[in-house]
This record gives structure tokens, C-alpha cells and sequence, in this order.
């Protein structure tokens, strides 16, 4: 699977598409569709409106590593 965009002149348009299909469009310089990083289209197309969760050291629980030196601590 490949990313790609096209821009005009009001709007950005995203789409993923098989490898042969996405050479094909690149291939065509008049469509006007280009390669772009997935990411790109996560944060743009798949997560669109969502919101982001809080980061993983807030809600995951503390490490080993952590606990071992409180333990050694008290």
C-alpha cells in the first residue's frame, strides 16, 4: 500500500492505494498526485477530529526498574 496526495487550489485529497495503481498515478504528471508519508495521511484522513489520548506514562503503570529503586530507597 502506498499514500498519496493531490493538491489544488481549495482542498488536499488523500488516498491509499496498491503499489501498481500508485506508479500508474505518479506516472500521469497532469493528474497531479504525488507520494506522501502515511503519517500524513493518519494525522489528516484517519484521525481527523479525534482527540489524542493522554501519553502512555501517564496511564501505564510504573516500570520495574522504577519500583526496584523505591524499594531500595525505603
Amino acid at each position: 500500500m502506498k499514500t498519496l496526495k493531490r493538491q489544488t487550489k481549495n482542498e488536499v485529497e488523500y488516498k491509499r492505494v496498491q503499489n501498481d495503481e500508485a506508479d500508474r498515478l505518479v506516472s500521469i504528471q497532469s493528474n497531479g498526485w504525488s507520494f506522501c508519508p502515511k503519517s500524513e495521511w493518519k494525522e489528516n484522513v484517519r484521525d481527523f477530529g479525534k482527540e489524542k489520548s493522554e501519553s502512555k506514562s501517564e496511564t501505564s503503570k510504573p516500570s520495574k526498574k522504577s519500583q526496584r529503586k523505591e524499594k531500595a530507597k525505603a
